[in-house]
Formats: C-alpha cells, sequence, structure tokens
C-alpha cells in the first residue's frame, strides 16, 4: 500500500511540475504576441492593418470576438458586428493618443490554422488609414491596444487551461482513492486470511494429534489383533482334537 501511495503521489507531482513548466514556457513564448503592419482586405478595400496572432482552437473564436466587442466599447464607439463580413465595427471610437478626431475601427478575427488565428485591425483616420510610415506615435497606441487585447485572450486560455489541469487533478485524484481503497480492501483480504491460516495451523496441529493417537491405538489394536488370532487358532485346535476323540 505505502509503495502504491508514494509511486502516485510521485505520479502526480511529476504530472504538476510538468504543467508548470508548460506554463511558464507558455507564458514567456506568447506574452509579447508577434504583431506586424500588412496590407489586408476588408468590405471597403485592402488597407493598411495591424495584424497580430494568436493562439486558439476554431472553437473559440465567439469568444473572442465577443471578447473584442466589449474591450473596445471602453474607446466609446458605437460597435457593430456584420454577420456577411465577418466584420466588427467600432464607429467613432475616441482614441486620443491616436487622433485628435475619432477613429474608425474594423476588427475581424480569423482563423490561421488549427491552433491559432489572426486579430485583423485597421484603424481609419478619416482621410487615411493608421500606418507607422506616416503616424508613429498613433501606431503606439494601436500597439497597446493590440497588446492589451492579447492579455485577455491569453487569460481566456489560462482560465481554459485551468479548467483542463483540474479536470486531470480530479481525475489523478479519483485514480487515488480508488488506489487506496483497493489497499484497504487488500489490507483486510491479508488480516482475514492470516487470521484463518492461524485457524488452519490449529487445526493442523489437532488432527496431527488425533492422527498420532490414531497410530497408537492402531499399534494396541493390532497387538490385540494378533493375541486373538492366536487364541482362535488354539481353540481351532483344541476343536479339532475333540473331534478326532469322538471317532
Amino acid at each position: 500500500f505505502t509503495k502504491n501511495y508514494i509511486l502516485i503521489c510521485m505520479k502526480n507531482s511529476i504530472l504538476i511540475l510538468i504543467s508548470s513548466l508548460f506554463a511558464f514556457c507558455y507564458v514567456s513564448a506568447q506574452a509579447d504576441p508577434k504583431i506586424s503592419e500588412q496590407i489586408r482586405p476588408n468590405s471597403k478595400g485592402s488597407f493598411n492593418a495591424l495584424v497580430m496572432e494568436l493562439p486558439g482552437k476554431l472553437k473559440s473564436l465567439d469568444l473572442i470576438e465577443k471578447e473584442w466587442k466589449s474591450y473596445i466599447k471602453k474607446y466609446k464607439g458605437k460597435v457593430s458586428y456584420s454577420k456577411k463580413t465577418d466584420e466588427l465595427f467600432s464607429d467613432d471610437a475616441t482614441i486620443k493618443e491616436m487622433s485628435e478626431n475619432t477613429v474608425d475601427i474594423t476588427c475581424k478575427i480569423v482563423p490561421k490554422d488549427a491552433d491559432n488565428f489572426e486579430v485583423v485591425v485597421w484603424f481609419n483616420l478619416g482621410i487615411v488609414y493608421l500606418s507607422s510610415k506616416e503616424y508613429a506615435q498613433g501606431m503606439a497606441a494601436a500597439q497597446v491596444i493590440m497588446k492589451d487585447f492579447s492579455k485577455i485572450v491569453f487569460l481566456n486560455l489560462y482560465k481554459d487551461k485551468l479548467k483542463a489541469e483540474e479536470s486531470v487533478l480530479k481525475e489523478l485524484n479519483k485514480e487515488l482513492n480508488k488506489t487506496q481503497k483497493e489497499a484497504e480492501s487488500f489490507e483486510k483480504n491479508i488480516k482475514d486470511f492470516e487470521a484463518d491460516i492461524v485457524k488452519i495451523q490449529k487445526k493442523i496441529a489437532k488432527t496431527k494429534e488425533s492422527l498420532n493417537s490414531n497410530k497408537e491405538k492402531q499399534v494396541n489394536q493390532k497387538a490385540e489383533v494378533d493375541k486373538q488370532e492366536k487364541i482362535v487358532e488354539a481353540t481351532k485346535n483344541d476343536v479339532d482334537a475333540a473331534k478326532r476323540k469322538r471317532r
């Protein structure tokens, strides 16, 4: 029992350590998301955009779109979603660090592969779209917006990871409890078997005594049988002798 318990605890500890190392590496690798400027098409044409790559499954895209819609509201623009174009549009957003005028923000969440997606954001300053070439200061503000949003995405990923790790821990504890109950059952069986062994040993000892007594009894009985056989034989001789005299 003790050996099994130690092995299971070591297994749990190793899994937790691996998960912790994975989480540390994950944070280190993804804490500063890759953001680049690219010409990307949207429903109004092709314009300069900020493209941020983030990890995430396809099933999480709806949630990410909702998070963006909630996040971008703090810039006080009227937010709408076009199902036809899959674009989130924020009309007349206020970003003072980017422009004195209001900014129209278009965002599109695009799957890149099975495990990653892109957040593509266009900042329309009214006459032109934001680019680092012409609006370096404004681009810095856009970078902050993108990175702040990435923190929300990562928080959701960590929450999902926490649920997954808690589920693993729950299963491990379930297995441990099952193993502990098995050990308790084994220990009970061993005690029962040992008690049975004591009883059997007592029965064996008693049976041996009976066997020894039986053998002694057989010796005595054999001696009596031998004695009686001699008496019978002598009596037969007497009978034979009596028969001869009668003739």
